[in-house]
């Protein structure tokens, strides 16, 4: 079979899932590669002098290997950010300490560690007072409070199960369900930006965390106006459906998404059904650097064809987003979002500011990947 005879059978195949296609490009670059070597083989028979690098420049264009990722891999890496989170992640704001509370937890360190009591303290120290003589959380040179800031800092407290931080929960709970739009989302800043996608998601989550039902006004509103939202491609953007800039981002899809989740929208519904299948058209096979030798995955919030370069934040959220959304965690995409993520850790001192988030993707996909070999 030739290499044109290769595509066209696969290339006939029609109206397939977004997953039977990645599974086809894998098929159709191991074909290619078997092509390729069989040539090679042809070619030295009949007296072709082939060098060495010819044939790793070849197997450079076309590998195709799964990469290598085991459990000691995943639980040294893990280890690692564990440790990096507790000694090394820099607490600048309010996002950073409520960020490292929730990750720590979630990982399993004690709510009465040292770390976690000192954090608390910290993100506590990092609120204003607001014009309306409130102490929230937000930007500390104008005193005006951020949705952003107070849902993740009511997320982490109440996870803490502190009744300390009754009475601050209280009064922050009380502020968003006060900054609600008319249209049912949230402004970031309220009272001064058109309704955000991530604040709306967050502050359904803050609500949802502190026991509010999913039938309780606020939250369906709130979810439907992020419904309302989402665009025609699938992802959602930064504000309104309609609004002047027409672009998803992998960001604010992973906001809308851990709403609905948390929501417990159901993951077959339309509205997940979507996200998934533009989450997994943003990724682009980019080949790896002369080190790796290997294909990674890389997502942006721009047209495929503009990608030039993984970026973590977006692959991380993407790789986490799908994982949450139950995609197989041993599959190529999955598996090679990982490694990327596995090998910035060594180029990015364990992810800088994405720590947190990375710490919670690898956490996911362990669970999910001891869950396939147990």
């Amino acid at each position: 079979m030739g290499r044109n005879e290769v595509d066209d059978e696969i290339d006939a195949l029609n109206n397939i899932s977004p997953e039977a296609k990645i599974a086809i490009k894998r098929k159709k670059l191991e074909l290619h590669y078997a092509l390729l070597e069989r040539g090679i083989e042809k070619a030295q028979k009949h007296g072709r002098l082939i060098q060495p690098d010819d044939i790793n420049e070849a197997a450079y264009e076309l590998d195709v290997s799964k990469p290598i990722i085991t459990k000691d891999i995943i639980k040294e890496a893990l280890e690692d950010g564990q440790d990096y989170l507790k000694n090394y992640f820099s607490l600048n704001s309010a996002w950073d300490c409520a960020m490292l509370i929730s990750t720590l937890l979630e990982i399993g360190e004690d709510s009465n560690s040292l770390v976690i009591k000192r954090t608390r303290e910290l993100l506590l120290s990092k609120k204003i007072l607001t014009g309306d003589g409130l102490e929230l959380w937000g930007h500390p040179d104008n005193n005006i409070p951020n949705i952003f800031d107070i849902s993740f800092a009511v997320i982490a407290l109440i996870k803490l199960g502190s009744s300390r931080d009754s009475e601050i929960i209280k009064n922050a709970i009380e502020f968003i369900k006060c900054s609600r739009d008319g249209y049912g989302g949230w402004q970031a800043i309220p009272g001064r930006e058109g309704i955000d996608v991530g604040a709306t998601s967050w502050a359904i989550i803050a609500l949802l965390t502190c026991g509010l039902s999913e039938s309780d006004d606020y939250i369906t509103k709130g979810i439907n106006w992020l419904k309302d939202n989402q665009r025609d491609d699938g992802g959602w953007g930064a504000h309104y459906k309609d609004s002047p800039i027409k672009k998803s981002y992998i960001t604010r899809t992973y906001d809308a998404v851990m709403a609905l989740l948390a929501a417990h929208e159901a993951s077959e519904s339309e509205n997940i059904m979507k996200a998934k299948k533009w989450l997994i058209e943003q990724h682009k096979l980019l080949s790896g650097n002369s080190k790796t030798n290997t294909w990674v995955w890389g997502w942006d919030g721009y047209k495929t064809e503009d990608i030039v370069e993984n970026d973590i934040e977006n692959t991380v959220l993407a790789v986490l987003t799908l994982l949450k959304l139950n995609f197989n965690a041993d599959s190529d995409l999955i598996m090679s979002g990982i490694n990327t993520i596995l090998v910035k850790r060594n180029e990015e001192c364990l992810w800088v500011n994405n720590a947190p988030r990375a710490v919670l993707c690898l956490n996911e996909f362990n669970k999910s990947y001891l869950t396939i070999h147990a």
